[in-house]
Parts: structure tokens; sequence; C-alpha cells
């Protein structure tokens, strides 16, 4: 199989420097020629990089997340055929949409953010 055919694009890896000014970073990747025809690249952040884990709660005391989009994902008795729901939900307070996260982790499954981030980084 040719690359196109199978959705290649490249991975870039950026320094700490470059990483902390993520959009002047990303204005660079633009400018390149050899990146610019792909429309996506998968960027891996530095070792040094390491994601936020102060209380956001505090940081971000009295912030609503407006409009936020529940998912339901269903599989059809058909194998192969899924269906994607997508309800918006009425706003509410930061603190009071991280409880219900926390419900749904806890209702779901063992999940933390260095697992989603081990999963999502994985290559």
């Amino acid at each position: 199989m040719e690359k196109e055919q199978i959705g290649y694009f490249p991975t870039v890896y950026p320094t700490i420097e470059e990483f902390i000014d993520f959009q002047a970073y990303v204005n660079k990747l633009d400018a390149d020629s050899e990146i610019k025809g792909y429309g996506a690249v998968k960027v891996v952040p530095p070792k040094e990089w390491k994601a936020c884990k102060e209380d956001i709660e505090k940081k971000f005391d009295g912030l609503k997340v407006i409009g936020p989009i529940e998912q339901n994902f269903h599989s059809h008795p058909m194998k192969g055929f899924y269906e994607l729901v997508l309800i918006q939900k009425k706003s509410m307070k930061l603190h009071d949409y991280k409880k219900r996260a926390e419900k749904f982790d806890q209702d779901h499954g063992d999940s933390n953010i260095e697992k989603v981030e081990e999963k999502f980084w994985r290559s």
C-alpha cells in the first residue's frame, strides 16, 4: 500500500522551547513546505513536558461550561454499524461538570489522566 492510501502523515518532535509557544510552532509547521501538503501531523510532546496537574476548579473558579455535548455511542445488531448520538446539555458550572465526568469514570471503568494520555500518545 502506498502511504497516501493508509492516511500517512508526518510525526514531529518539538523541543520544550518550541512546545511552550505552541501557536508559534504550529505557524512554523504551516510554513514548512515538506509538511504543508499533508493537512495533519502528529505532535509528540518533549519528555520534559508534563500535563497540567493543578486543581482546575481553583484556577478557573466560577467558569461555566457552555452547552456541553453528551455523546452516546451504540453498537447496532448488524456487524460494523454504529450509532453516535450527540445531545447538547444545559450550561453548567465547571465544578458540576467535573463531578459528572468523575461519576462517569467511576461508572465506566478505571480511568485517569495518565492512562488516557498513554493511550493517546501511544504509536
